[in-house]
């Protein structure tokens, strides 16, 4: 369990995170992981209280969500 999952409005931010994996992965933005991390979770309404770091960790460990940039740079 990381820190996200302690937060009171974490179910919030899951919901967010599948939502803007979702948009991704059907080619509705090409908006970066950090970018949305840092101006929608991070300084957005869901006062987060740590870095965007930790919310993409988060998304990886705990939501299993792929938040790497293109899968083809990790070839």
């Amino acid at each position: 369990m990381c820190a996200t999952c302690k937060l009171r409005n974490r179910q919030q931010i899951d919901n967010a995170l599948r939502y803007f994996a979702q948009c991704r992965e059907d080619g509705r933005t090409t908006v970066p992981w950090r970018t949305f991390a840092e101006h929608v979770i991070v300084r957005g309404d869901f006062e987060y209280p740590y870095k965007w770091r930790a919310v993409l960790k988060h998304a990886r460990t705990c939501l299993g969500i792929e938040t790497r940039q293109s899968k083809s740079s990790s070839r």
